[in-house]
């Protein structure tokens, strides 16, 4: 559990492996929600590690490909992240370098109808407060 109350939160993005895959060949993640890019919506969805387990059911419940979590800390985002009724939200690309995690979720051949989540982490990245707007 985090000690210091003024360290940001890690944030996390759940994402299609595929998308994930063409991030890390372009160097920035610019899919927003499944099917919908930074273009089409003006922002990234990210959420809070307890709200994980609601996006995967309301967003990606049925989803036949493989997905992954994305573990990111903010600190090392640069561009404004604004919390909009009560998630993160990232006006730009989410840099590649930004992700200090990525964690299997689910394969392409599951029968689950809802992701299985793995367990995030809960730490709070180890840096001074940075360009969190909550």
């Amino acid at each position: 559990m985090p000690t210091d109350p003024d360290e940001p939160e890690l944030i996390f993005v759940l994402a299609l492996r595929r998308d994930w895959r063409a991030a890390q060949q372009a160097g920035s993640y610019r899919i927003s929600t499944l099917g919908q890019s930074l273009d089409d919506v003006g922002h990234l969805h990210a959420s809070r590690a307890a709200q994980l387990p609601g996006v995967a059911e309301r967003h990606y419940r049925g989803v036949r490909e493989a997905l992954v979590l994305l573990v990111v800390d903010p600190l090392l985002v640069d561009v404004p992240i604004v919390v909009e009724n009560g998630y993160p939200h990232l006006y730009g690309p989410l840099p590649v370098a930004a992700v200090t995690a990525v964690l299997p979720v689910s394969s392409a051949d599951t029968d689950d109808e809802v992701p299985l989540l793995p367990r995030p982490p809960h730490r709070r990245a180890p840096h001074p407060p940075g360009p969190f707007i909550g």
